[in-house]
């Protein structure tokens, strides 16, 4: 039975390693995690293949010396990396593009792209906050993605060479190639749970079944008691976070200007959840004083319900995705004055 149940079924709560990752990733003191310096890969599944090249300040751009003038960073997560496209596709990328073809600047300007997969807000705020006293930028455009809200309180973290939600790491045991992953809440069933999937696979199976029929027999309501927080309380860490990092900016004498990311649907669609996020981000921006672009009505003006802007079974966004994200942000950045007055300042 136990050949028969290897042969047919996948090994129970394996979890791969992913093969680009090796090297990618190098542990950091505050930040968990961030890229290895000077790395070079390659990132290829169903998809996508994209090349990753790492800077020496551990960032997916081109090499950066003292004596390079910085004057916009863009930071984020991976959809601000570009995870899915080429460096050069990437909306950091796109907006230097743009903001440099519009000729209403006396000299060309820098953006710099600093997205990391993964991170949270925290994380990122982090990292701003090293990078701006590594290079004095004049604008930080910050992508925020509200739907990684959860982050904040279960951060990816590092483990063995990977980047792991923080909260699976008492249940993660490193095996070959990749991890195995145990949801049991109890702490003995656990390890019974990571040491039969790491041995006898017909054994964590039968104690799979065993868990589920006892859940279902004992606990058919167990739903019913769960607690449900409002939006606005669930994004309230988020917005918190987000004038933390206005009000570091503003210390240094750096601008603020928020992108919100929004993800597309299979069918083309955007949630209403997506709309509820943004709703209460931008109320928030508005009254911090902080310059916020929503792309979602471009998106929705072109797309037409149409799954363009997404890679497949991918929610990152596709090529065209950031670059109706760099031209209609730069557009819209030269439009406020302080943005102008910043960028035409620049010696």
């Amino acid at each position: 039975m136990e050949m028969l149940v290897r042969a047919v079924l996948p090994w129970p709560g394996f979890i791969p390693f992913h093969s680009w990752e090796v090297g990618l990733l190098i542990p950091h003191s505050t930040r968990h995690y961030a890229y290895n310096p000077n790395f070079v890969g390659t990132i290829s599944n169903k998809e996508y293949q994209i090349d990753i090249v790492i800077n020496s300040l551990g960032l997916r751009d081109n090499p950066i010396t003292p004596n390079d003038r910085v004057d916009v960073l863009a930071a984020g997560d991976s959809f601000t990396v570009g995870l899915g496209v080429q460096a050069e596709d990437a909306w950091p990328a796109q907006l230097e593009g743009y903001i440099n073809s519009a000729s209403v600047l006396p000299k060309p300007i820098r953006v710099v792209n600093g997205g990391v997969s993964g991170y949270s807000l925290s994380q990122i705020r982090l990292l701003i906050e090293e990078l701006t006293l590594s290079f004095q930028p004049k604008i930080v455009v910050l992508g925020v993605n509200s739907s990684a809200y959860w982050r904040l309180s279960d951060p990816y973290v590092y483990l063995n060479g990977n980047a792991v939600l923080s909260s699976m790491v008492p249940q993660l045991k490193t095996t070959e190639g990749g991890f195995l992953y145990s949801d049991f809440s109890n702490k003995r069933l656990n390890r019974i749970h990571l040491w039969l999937g790491e041995n006898f696979h017909l054994g964590a199976y039968l104690l799979e079944i065993v868990r589920n029929l006892g859940e279902k027999l004992i606990r058919p309501e167990q739903n019913d008691n769960k607690v449900f927080f409002s939006t606005e309380k669930k994004l309230t860490p988020l917005l918190n976070e987000l004038g933390v990092i206005k009000k570091l900016l503003s210390s240094r004498g750096i601008g603020l200007a928020v992108l919100l990311v929004n993800q597309q649907e299979k069918d083309g669609s955007f949630s209403a959840t997506e709309k509820e996020y943004n709703a209460i981000v931008k109320a928030y921006c508005r009254n911090s004083g902080i310059t916020v672009f929503d792309p979602l009505p471009s998106f929705e003006s072109f797309s037409l319900e149409d799954p363009v802007f997404r890679m497949g079974n991918d929610r990152h966004w596709s090529k065209r995705a950031h670059t109706v994200v760099g031209k209609e942000l730069g557009a819209f950045l030269l439009q406020q004055n302080w943005v102008r007055n910043s960028l035409l300042a620049l010696k």
